[in-house]
């Protein structure tokens, strides 16, 4: 697996799936661990901007830093208080603070994704520009698929979609970030 080396006021993202061991750098250093499933951040309406979104996060093979070191203060306090907040709310365990907790999971990948964007402004773009029609074939598929990850092929999907298989298959993985098989696997 993979090891991480931290100083105070890093920002450690590591795949649930991934095999990995954490070291803090000074011996002494204090952390905090979030550990949930992106999916669990997912509604009735999950759609092609969510996954988009999610993705970097759920990807092994994403080269995206996995320690992040902000340069921008004001990021690292926002990262900190959110953190704190997530906890506080945790222990509390008042009425709503799943929702609480939620909207700070979520405020940490906002902030995590436009470091990346800042760091790399071709990284996280797009490559196609979709129709309605096009991401909404492709959510339909995909709303359909998280009830039937179990026995749905691609043949299918595309026929759904009302695509030709290697057109549905092009699209899928352009607007996804990644093919329809890989998908089914991160729903299983």
């Amino acid at each position: 697996g993979r090891e991480y080396t931290f100083t105070k006021a890093d920002l450690v993202i590591v795949n649930a799936n991934e095999v990995h061991s954490i070291a803090s750098g000074d011996g002494g250093c204090k952390y905090h661990v979030i550990k949930f499933m992106p999916k669990l951040l997912k509604t009735d309406d999950f759609s092609v901007l969510g996954t988009k979104y999610l993705l970097p996060f759920l990807e092994n093979s994403v080269n995206h830093p996995r320690v992040i070191r902000f340069e921008n203060d004001e990021w690292s306090k926002r990262c900190e208080k959110l953190v704190a907040d997530a906890m506080a709310e945790w222990v509390r365990g008042e009425y709503g603070y799943e929702l609480s907790i939620q909207g700070s999971i979520i405020s940490l990948f906002v902030i995590v994704l436009r470091h990346w964007q800042e760091s790399n402004p071709n990284a996280l773009k797009s490559n196609v520009t979709p129709t309605k029609k096009l991401i909404t074939s492709v959510e339909k598929v995909m709303k359909l698929s998280e009830k039937r990850f179990y026995d749905m092929t691609e043949e299918e999907a595309a026929d759904i979609a009302g695509l030709s298989y290697s057109y549905f298959s092009r699209t899928f993985r352009r607007l996804v970030g990644m093919s329809f098989t890989a998908y089914i696997d991160t729903l299983k």
